[in-house]
């Protein structure tokens, strides 16, 4: 069996994960500066990882869905939860917020969600990723079929690609957002009257969008 690498952004080594993946057998571990993502698994998943407390405090500023738009291409990418439910008492936030994030990065962004209990169950979800992906590669590859489609490595194309997972928003509506705040955290963080200035959206639209985001962070729909 190959050997699994894993390469780890240097501000996970407080986390403990990387001192247990050194223990294991036949995981290679590299301790980098990662410019996205907390681990990276053969050089094809991307991973973020986030505590309970961190997903929350994320959700509330706004920050989760900014990292998540920055995740490098081409990689795979999966976000990882870690804790248990005790964990979000003192956060507050409500359950349904995170539901309504989780149903945003799974849905709309497209990346997978994984849980863990702890630092050892995360660990061995890193090393279970790899090894089953390994399997599955080499399943497709023996009878002939890619087991990998090719992404575009076009990041405008990416991005382009992501924005239409938002509702009422196609290709030439893509486009003319793009084009008008250049940046998906941009459209993520722009207001209502904003996006209904963008060419082809109209207001709308722009509610649908707003209405979508907002019920990721508060787990209630509205309007602006």
């Amino acid at each position: 069996m190959q050997n699994i690498v894993i390469d780890i952004d240097y501000r996970e080594r407080a986390s403990g994960i990387v001192d247990i993946l050194q223990e294991r057998e036949g995981i290679v571990v590299n301790t980098v500066s990662l410019e996205s993502g907390d681990y990276k698994i053969n050089n094809d998943w991307l991973v973020e990882r986030k505590t309970l407390t961190d997903l929350a405090a994320s959700i509330i500023d706004g920050r989760l869905f900014r990292q998540l738009s920055q995740f490098c291409f081409p990689y795979r990418k999966v976000l990882l939860i870690e804790g248990t439910a005790d964990m979000l008492c003192s956060s507050g936030i409500r359950r349904e917020s995170i539901q309504g994030a989780l149903v945003t990065v799974s849905l709309y962004f497209g990346i997978p969600v994984l849980r863990s209990m702890n630092p050892n169950e995360t660990a061995a979800l890193l090393i279970m990723v790899g090894r089953q992906w390994s399997k599955f590669r080499g399943l497709m590859n023996s009878a002939g079929i890619g087991s990998r489609p090719v992404p575009s490595k076009n990041p405008v194309r990416q991005t382009l690609n992501m924005l239409q997972c938002l509702p009422g928003v196609g290709s030439l509506k893509a486009r003319a957002l793009l084009q008008k705040f250049g940046s998906i955290e941009a459209v993520l963080l722009s207001s209502v009257e904003e996006l209904a200035q963008t060419r082809g959206i109209g207001r709308k639209t722009a509610q649908s969008i707003k209405q979508m985001l907002r019920h990721s962070h508060t787990g209630k729909a509205g309007t602006e």
